[in-house]
């Protein structure tokens, strides 16, 4: 079942990074799967972690905001919460994870835990 749920969601993923992009993907390859217990008013939040091995096209001016293309030596020169700093140097790696971040009402980092495959 799990399996079927991360197949489902490659179609969806390719057309949202060519709407929101102008990208089109070749070839996507899942890197992680991420849970947020009680993420949201007692909400679990779920994230399905991709990445584009291969594309073709140019960055569009996009909706969402100004699109470039960054060094991955400037990645983590970037403003983001501290579970995606954690998961984001994973995601540089070539295995597989799947990890549990807890954060509290103040969107605080309160814990975490990873587990990796091969």
């Amino acid at each position: 079942e799990l399996f079927d749920t991360l197949l489902k969601w490659i179609k969806p993923a390719k057309r949202e990074i060519f709407e929101e992009t102008g990208l089109v993907v070749k070839e996507l390859k899942l890197r992680g799967l991420l849970t947020f217990p009680s993420f949201n008013d007692d909400e679990d939040w779920y994230g399905y972690l991709y990445v584009v091995e291969k594309f073709s096209g140019e960055l569009i001016d996009s909706p969402e905001g100004e699109l470039k293309w960054i060094d991955d030596n400037k990645l983590f020169d970037l403003e983001m919460w501290n579970g995606d700093e954690i998961f984001m140097r994973w995601m540089l790696e070539k295995n597989m994870f799947s990890a549990k971040f807890v954060y509290d009402a103040e969107e605080n980092l309160v814990d975490y835990s990873v587990s990796f495959y091969e």
